[in-house]
């Protein structure tokens, strides 16, 4: 089923009837991608919150035409915000800068009892945030995750209330960063940390000290087709679940399919684990000077070529990648860098990127169309 589906069969249930899962995570987690007012009021409910967002038909207007994940979010409020499992969560700590160099946003739900789910969000489809997702393979901290550490430190160093941090894409990442990075008096508060197919670390973050004593809480999801929670380094123990979608697409994590109450798992693809092993090898044969001039070169064709988001790269992946390498503005060096890269993507199997897998459609299942 989908978790539209979930939401319907499990949303009378409170979390004391059924605890807290994995599907709820991403539900939450996903919720980080609403466009909330400046000045959100802390403590207001779910509820409360959703009824106002929904009658301002004009926010709602500009939501139905933002990017996949908001458009999702949206939806994902319309079928939770009455429902007796969500409609008591309370909203604390909204944050959100967006610069011409980073992008964070993150929210705090509150529970009944007391427990906190903080969720990070992803990255939206401007180019912008999406060159500081990159450089999260070259530098260490980059702005976002110094934001994410700040945040849990700020909020959640007093007071006694035990946490969950998740999040989903970049969002998962800040998630494992924030709470690796957070004090001794946050970290001993976090109970799980979810990346809802957030990419990896670098080599020598993921082997320091803090990862280990946060390792036996932190839940790695990706799909069946994951192409960005594979990148970096990652433990080989992540969660691979179902999605209906394969490529990019698989991506979106509301694609992903539900048994019950946690999602059904799956085994890696072929895609995704050659992709895992190229991008490793292909990261690791150049220095951070390298990957900086990579980024650099490639960014500059971007401006030069207004491609201004990610809609404009997903158009043609391989051509955008085609498109760099031709140009003028990119040096030789980077070139031969794009030039395996592409080889990389090809022997993946580059004509399945964002393409969708031909499924039977079940008696009463919910696709794309019937609710996006």
């Amino acid at each position: 089923m989908t978790i539209f589906q979930y939401i319907k069969k499990y949303g009378a249930f409170s979390f004391k009837q059924k605890p807290f899962n994995e599907v709820d995570n991403v539900i939450l987690s996903f919720l980080a991608y609403l466009e909330f007012p400046d000045q959100l009021e802390d403590g207001i409910t779910l509820q409360s919150f959703g009824t106002s967002l929904l009658e301002d038909d004009e926010r709602v207007k500009k939501m139905k035409q933002d990017i996949l994940s908001v458009r999702g979010s949206l939806k994902l409020l319309k079928a939770i915000y009455q429902q007796k499992r969500y409609r008591e969560l309370q909203l604390f700590y909204r944050e959100q800068e967006i610069t011409e160099i980073s992008q964070f946003s993150a929210i705090t739900f509150r529970f009944p009892d007391g427990v906190c789910y903080v969720a990070f969000e992803g990255t939206d489809a401007m180019i912008s945030g999406w060159r500081e997702d990159l450089e999260m393979a070259i530098q260490f901290p980059v702005e976002a995750q110094k934001r994410a550490i700040s945040y849990l430190n700020r909020h959640f160093t007093f007071g006694h209330a035990p946490l969950i941090v998740g999040g989903h894409s970049k969002g998962g990442h800040l998630a494992l960063v924030g709470s690796m990075y957070a004090n001794f008096l946050v970290r001993r508060k976090i109970q799980k940390i979810y990346s809802n197919d957030g990419h990896g670390l670098m080599d020598f973050v993921y082997r320091s000290p803090l990862y280990k004593k946060i390792k036996e809480r932190y839940v790695h999801i990706i799909p069946n087709y994951a192409f960005v929670g594979i990148l970096l380094r990652n433990d080989p123990d992540y969660e691979v679940v179902s999605s209906s979608h394969i490529g990019l697409e698989a991506h979106y994590a509301l694609y992903w399919v539900v048994e019950e109450d946690h999602f059904k798992r799956a085994r890696l693809s072929k895609f995704s684990k050659i992709l895992e092993q190229g991008f490793s090898t292909w990261l690791d044969q150049y220095s951070l000077e390298e990957r900086q001039q990579f980024v650099d070169d490639v960014f500059l064709v971007f401006e030069q070529s207004d491609i201004n988001s990610l809609i404009d790269v997903k158009k043609s992946f391989t051509s955008t990648l085609k498109l760099i390498r031709s140009s003028v503005l990119v040096s030789d060096h980077v070139k031969q860098m794009i030039k395996e890269l592409i080889t990389i993507l090809n022997q993946a199997g580059a004509d399945h990127f964002g393409e969708k897998v031909a499924m039977e459609k079940k008696e009463g299942e919910l696709y794309e169309a019937d609710y996006l």
